[in-house]
């Protein structure tokens, strides 16, 4: 039985001569565990402890623009923000929103583009798996987490009573952009997700 076909039976709820296996975990304990078994790549540990899984993704974040004048960098997300000094644990931020933003404000922002992430690498990812492992992925999809980065967690919540014309109006460019990079990342899949 394949990986591919253990992951499938499962899922369909049939026996299998085993569970599925996947595998993740923090960078650092990552590390000491290949050290600790012997092995220098990540698809030798995934062999090794018999993952039945295969993750692909893209680089969903799109390049962030180059420090301005001031000092600040940008997110792709339209936040700017910078350390005053090189131990700084919080940088100073400006973010694209405030207490007088209205949807015309969230409607005119310069929001990202999905047709600007590189999905050309994806089908390849996929193929390298496709008919051994099961293969699953997407983009990372954290538009509650990134609404709130934009006009601040607190407010983010206060403003869902206050103003939540202008919260749904943010929200609703996120999960936009979010459902079109996740349409072209599995177009690139060509099925193989």
């Amino acid at each position: 039985m394949t990986s591919r076909e253990r992951v499938l039976l499962a899922i369909d709820h049939k026996p299998t001569d085993r569970a599925p296996a996947d595998y993740e975990a923090h960078q650092e304990v990552t590390d000491r565990l290949m050290r600790k078994i012997g092995v220098t790549e990540m698809e030798e540990l995934l062999n090794y402890l018999h993952v039945d899984m295969r993750c692909t993704g893209i680089l969903h974040n799109q390049a962030d623009n180059a420090v301005d004048a001031e000092g600040y960098t940008r997110t792709m997300w339209g936040a700017r923000s910078r350390k005053n000094n090189p131990g700084d644990s919080r940088p100073d931020c400006i973010l694209p929103f405030n207490e007088e933003t209205t949807i015309d404000d969230v409607l005119q922002h310069p929001w990202p583009d999905a047709n600007k992430i590189d999905y050309s690498k994806v089908k390849d990812e996929c193929r390298k798996y496709y008919g051994t492992y099961a293969i699953y992925g997407s983009p990372w999809c954290p538009f509650f987490h990134e609404a709130g980065s934009l006009i601040g967690q607190e407010n983010f919540f206060v403003w869902m009573h206050t103003k939540p014309d202008v919260v749904h109006a943010i929200i609703d460019k996120f999960v936009d952009y979010e459902v079109e990079v996740t349409r072209l990342f599995l177009q690139a899949a060509d099925g193989m997700i």
